[in-house]
């Protein structure tokens, strides 16, 4: 097992990084290991590096809007079981 460090952030950096997220679910050590992976891909390879780059931007993108139309649902199927407790 590798060994695991902690490291301080700011709170900026920290909400940059959250930002970058890829899936809700990505820890830190994946968002860094990503952004990593892509500065190394444009020492070798800028071209591909700018390819990946739209690519998550689109993801990106997409899981904004997800949230957004996710958000109005959750907050109505929580009033529905307050009102289903409150009636029972």
């Amino acid at each position: 097992m590798e060994k695991i460090s902690t490291i301080k952030l700011s709170n900026l950096t920290k909400q940059r990084l959250l930002k970058l997220k890829g899936h809700k679910r990505d820890s830190f050590e994946d968002i860094i290991a990503n952004i990593l992976e892509i500065l190394n891909t444009c020492r070798n390879n800028p071209e591909k590096a700018r390819v990946e780059l739209i690519h998550l931007d689109k993801k990106h993108i997409e899981i904004s809007k997800s949230k957004i139309k996710e958000k109005p649902e959750t907050r109505n199927s929580r009033n529905q079981e307050v009102k289903r407790q409150r009636t029972n």
